[in-house]
């Protein structure tokens, strides 16, 4: 805790304000932290509703239409409106840079609701995509069939619906998108596991539940790890999926 609140005269969650900025800024941003800070804006929810007064999206802060002079003491049904985290960063920055506005829309996307970019008027949303079975049994089939290491057309693939296509952006298989240099055929829609797919249909490895999208690329993944079994669920039977493909060993071969 800071001297400043150490000197204040109130109990603990309520902290006078200091007068200089740098000295406001700092307190303030370790009272937004405290569990009084939670319960405000809790109840500024509970009595404006969650979505955001602007733009109605999911709200996830709460602006203080004025400061107090002690932080703490706010009443939430006069001091205190609902906002998305882009809108409250345009309320406060009304003439950002592009690049500043940019961080802001992508932590308002990651947000349950999508969001509009100010600039295009866009919808803007980070996509959390789920491991599936069809990726999965997808990628089983492109292990078997591609052992000799060549590339492999995704008609000779098992799979249901173009969601395999992630499995990239897992790092899990790649793609070849190039035109034949000699017919000047178009080679989209071939496939290879990359070795980690290969591990990871042997069981060797775990990979991440998730991964994060935005605007078609990858921003991160999630800490949960899956294993082939886990990943493919009650949908498809691992050893069946395996009898129908090749052995383990012809599957994955040791460098």
């Amino acid at each position: 805790m800071t001297e400043e609140a150490m000197n204040s005269s109130k109990p603990e969650g309520y902290w006078n304000a200091p007068k200089e900025s740098e000295a406001w800024q700092k307190l303030y941003g370790e009272y937004l932290k405290t569990d009084r800070w939670k319960e405000l804006k809790k109840n500024c929810f509970e009595i404006h509703g969650d979505r955001c007064v602007l733009c109605e999206n999911e709200a996830a802060t709460a602006h203080h239409r004025k400061y107090p002079e002690v932080f703490g003491q706010e009443d939430p049904a006069k001091d205190l409106m609902p906002m998305c985290l882009l809108c409250h960063h345009k309320h406060h920055n009304p003439y950002p840079d592009l690049d500043d506005l940019r961080v802001q829309i992508k932590k308002s996307g990651m947000r349950k609701d999508n969001v509009h970019c100010p600039v295009c008027d866009q919808k803007v949303k980070v996509y959390r995509r789920k491991l599936n079975s069809n990726m999965v049994r997808f990628l089983i089939s492109l292990c078997a069939k591609c052992r000799d290491g060549s590339w492999v057309h995704h008609e000779r693939l098992a799979y249901k619906g173009r969601d395999y296509a992630h499995l990239r952006q897992f790092g899990l298989a790649v793609w070849k998108t190039i035109k034949d240099d000699t017919s000047g055929a178009r080679t989209s829609g071939y496939w290879k596991p990359t070795e980690e797919g290969k591990q990871f249909v042997a069981g060797r490895v775990t990979v991440p539940s998730h991964v994060l999208l935005y605007n078609n690329k990858v921003l991160g993944f999630s800490d949960e790890k899956v294993g082939v079994r886990e990943a493919l669920g009650k949908k498809f039977d691992y050893d069946e999926l395996m009898k129908e493909c090749v052995l383990e060993a012809d599957l994955v071969r040791d460098p």
